[in-house]
């Protein structure tokens, strides 16, 4: 599934996974899926960046997340892994 393909191109990018810095752009179905996949996978590390403020602090309450404000999404560079999964059309 996609989860587990998401992990395994993971693994073969990184040598130590779970101290990489993971950015979630985007609250989908999909995304949610693989955040949740990842965080019982015991990765710490992940912020979630999402054009409601509201569904992000509610998630990031929920998986136990940092958030990103949506007009800072600039600073994606400062991540190791970004996984996209938003309907916006400005990125």
């Amino acid at each position: 599934n996609l989860e587990h393909a998401i992990l395994t191109t993971g693994r073969s990018l990184f040598h130590q996974m779970k101290d990489k810095k993971i950015l979630f752009v985007g609250a989908s179905a999909i995304n949610l899926k693989i955040l949740h996949f990842l965080k019982s996978k015991d990765f710490q590390q992940i912020t979630l960046c999402n054009r409601t403020t509201k569904t992000a602090d509610e998630l990031a309450t929920k998986y136990q997340l940092s958030t990103l404000p949506w007009k800072d999404l600039d600073q994606w560079h400062d991540f190791d892994w970004v996984i996209f999964g938003t309907k916006s059309s400005e990125y």
